[in-house]
């Protein structure tokens, strides 16, 4: 839901209205405070108490329908973000999901767009052996442990995303043999430290890296299957 270019200048007309509103009700009631002549005219009259009571009234209901808009305007906000969540990213781990992946992909269709991107995959090799023996409840833990190291490694590198069941993919732009090595030593690193605290059930992770240094190849497609084919 594009939030940004049809709620926001709803809740930006209804909060200009509100503030409108506030300023006449307060406006009107210091007029009241100020001019006890005026206030006595109006109670001793009975049509214009009257019609003081609607306007009052008026002012009042608008003022309750215009908070009641804001609260909903930020409701259909909140559904529409969790809407998007459920679309584009993976429940489990919080990575983009095969979705999310594919709509990111689009920026990356042409030649030039894809020139100096590297593609990295990976895999959890255990994943299914742990799954039979701790059951699946364990090894979804450690999908989520292992995607939580992944997305940590991959700050300020690349965009981080999980394209099945138990494969996983970065793509970054202007990636370097050296930066990408730099990357696979930090997620290593993360997974010994965390292999040396939970021993019982280790991350074994398989990984296969691909660079466009040489502009090889001519979109973002051709680069991940045939990272996929180097992985497996």
């Amino acid at each position: 839901m594009p939030e940004k270019s049809f709620l926001t200048p709803i809740r930006r007309c209804k909060v200009g209205q509100l503030c409108v509103l506030l300023v006449i009700e307060i406006s009107f009631v210091l007029i009241l405070i100020s001019n006890s002549a005026l206030c006595k005219q109006i109670f001793s009259n009975r049509y214009l108490f009257t019609l003081c009571l609607f306007v009052w009234i008026l002012m009042i209901f608008n003022l309750v329908i215009l908070i009641y808009d804001l609260v909903k305007l930020r409701s259909i906000a909140l559904e529409g973000h969790s809407l998007k969540q459920d679309a584009y990213y993976d429940r489990l781990t919080g990575l983009l999901n095969r979705n999310g992946l594919d709509r990111a992909f689009e920026n990356y269709k042409t030649a030039e767009a894809v020139a100096n991107v590297g593609v990295f995959m990976a895999t959890i090799d255990n994943l299914k052996e742990l799954n039979k023996l701790s059951g699946h409840a364990v090894g979804d833990v450690l999908v989520q442990n292992f995607s939580h190291m992944l997305e940590t490694s991959a700050e300020d590198f690349g965009t981080v995303g999980r394209n099945s069941s138990n494969v996983y993919i970065l793509f970054a732009n202007d990636c370097s043999v050296d930066s990408m090595k730099a990357f696979c030593k930090k997620l290593t690193e993360k997974i010994a430290d965390y292999n040396e605290m939970y021993p019982a059930t280790p991350i074994v992770m398989r990984h296969a890296y691909l660079l466009n240094d040489s502009n090889e190849f001519e979109d973002i497609f051709a680069m991940v299957t045939t990272a996929y084919h180097k992985l497996f």
